[in-house]
């Protein structure tokens, strides 16, 4: 019997919330899912005030690294970025 787990499918997390803790939660989510080969392509997207959120908490910023050196990209909307000064984040 074979017990490796196959990627399988897409799957698009959108992060909107202020709240530290529901963000750190779909983060995680996204980063589990294609660290440990679940999903064959994860979308993590960011809007306002979650940028804010992210911008300030080191470990939301090293859940976003991880998610990155995943072969991911992350994608926020940049004008709420510069708007809100978080762009230096959204750049990375």
């Amino acid at each position: 019997m074979n017990n490796q787990i196959k990627p399988n499918g897409k799957v698009l997390v959108i992060i909107s919330t202020p709240d530290t803790e529901k963000a750190r939660a779909g983060m995680m989510y996204a980063v589990n899912a294609r660290q440990q080969g679940l999903m064959e392509d994860v979308q993590l997207y960011f809007f306002a005030p979650s940028e804010q959120v992210v911008h300030k908490d080191q470990e939301l910023q090293g859940l976003l690294t991880e998610f990155q050196e995943a072969g991911q990209h992350a994608v926020a909307c940049r004008f709420l970025a510069e708007e809100n000064e978080t762009f230096t984040f959204v750049k990375k």
